[in-house]
């Protein structure tokens, strides 16, 4: 197998991280796989950011649900945090965002697609409307110029029909080159349409070789991260509790009502040494979860979505019931052959 080497330029599809700090996560493990892979390989990271910020500016919002998004009345992830004293009360968001009307005459500058590179990897939530939408002008403009696309940990967000059939056009005008899954469904479903493929896991799963977390000299805590319902009664005694948030560029007040310690923060960082530290995580969160289990913490999710698939390939269907701490050998075993396949797939780049 050929080694890849200095000249190859890999560019990694970053940013977001204003949105949710979560998305941090992913790229960050995405980094750590791709180093492991091709350790001599130039990594560059850049952003499709611009593009969000230009289909959010105010001056063409035109209707009181945009409007309200700007002036920070719901969280910056689109959907409105329940009030109720229930946790189970939840209303699933629909993606019904108009992007062909707020996108309109796109005139951000696409910096992300001139860079020069060999390789392009995307990671994370790749296989959803908004995300194509969104990233996907950017990689068909690069796939023209001749740069090769890989998708490196990969899934979607609802599984719907329009959602599936929007993902399979653009598989189809991108042809990546490679593409590897982060839950079994998304295996399934676009595995057929890459010529190299794998059944992978999520890349925040190899946070633990991107980060090394201080050790925090404070009393044992749990962290309870919930962004989209109000937390939940929890019993953890003896327990501090953190109340953390993953958005940090809209929080809406209640974020601060009533909690002993308020955990928000621009760097991803501090969120994985709170994590890392903690003795418990509990969240609505799949990023806050995924986490915490990467360093060896045990975590519950409270969400409710099909990108709580991301659990299984790693043996943690059960998460949603109880607290679960993922086995660390069987974690080891999954990422080398994650390793092993991208190596493959690079050096014959």
């Amino acid at each position: 197998m050929k080694e890849t080497t200095k000249s190859q330029k890999i560019l990694l599809h970053s940013g977001y991280t204003a949105t949710n700090i979560g998305n941090a996560f992913f790229t960050m493990g995405a980094k750590a796989l791709i180093k492991a892979a091709a350790p001599y390989a130039e990594i560059y990271e850049a952003s499709t950011m611009p593009r969000y910020n230009w289909m959010y500016r105010p001056q063409r919002v035109k209707t009181k649900t945009f409007s309200e998004k700007v002036a920070g009345k719901i969280t910056a992830f689109g959907r409105p945090r329940n009030s109720s004293d229930s946790a189970n009360v939840f209303t699933p968001f629909a993606d019904n965002t108009p992007y062909e009307e707020l996108l309109g005459d796109d005139k951000s500058f696409d910096l992300f697609s001139e860079i020069d590179c060999d390789v392009i990897v995307v990671a994370g939530m790749m296989l959803a409307k908004q995300c194509f939408y969104l990233i996907g002008p950017s990689l068909k403009k690069a796939a023209r110029k001749g740069k090769k696309i890989i998708f490196l940990g990969v899934g979607g967000e609802f599984y719907s029909q329009d959602e599936v059939e929007l993902c399979k056009k653009w598989l189809n005008d991108l042809k990546p080159i490679a593409l590897s899954s982060r839950d079994d469904t998304a295996f399934q479903i676009y595995g057929n349409l890459v010529a190299e493929t794998f059944q992978g896991i999520d890349c925040a799963y190899f946070l633990e070789d991107a980060f090394l977390p201080p050790r925090v000299a404070a009393k044992p805590y749990a962290v309870f991260n919930f962004d989209s319902i109000v937390s939940p009664q929890i019993s953890c005694p003896e327990l501090n509790i953190v109340d953390a948030h993953h958005s940090f560029s809209f929080q809406p007040c209640d974020y601060f009502k009533g909690v002993c310690s308020s955990f928000i923060s621009d760097l991803p960082q501090d969120y994985l040494t709170l994590y890392a530290n903690a003795t418990e995580v509990h969240s609505d969160r799949v990023h806050a979860c995924v986490a915490a289990m990467a360093f060896g913490v045990p975590a519950k999710f409270y969400g409710k979505t099909r990108r709580d698939l991301l659990f299984c390939p790693v043996g943690a269907d059960k998460i949603n019931n109880e607290l679960i701490k993922i086995d660390k050998e069987k974690l080891k075993s999954t990422k080398c052959r994650s390793i092993q396949w991208l190596t493959k797939i690079l050096s014959e780049c």
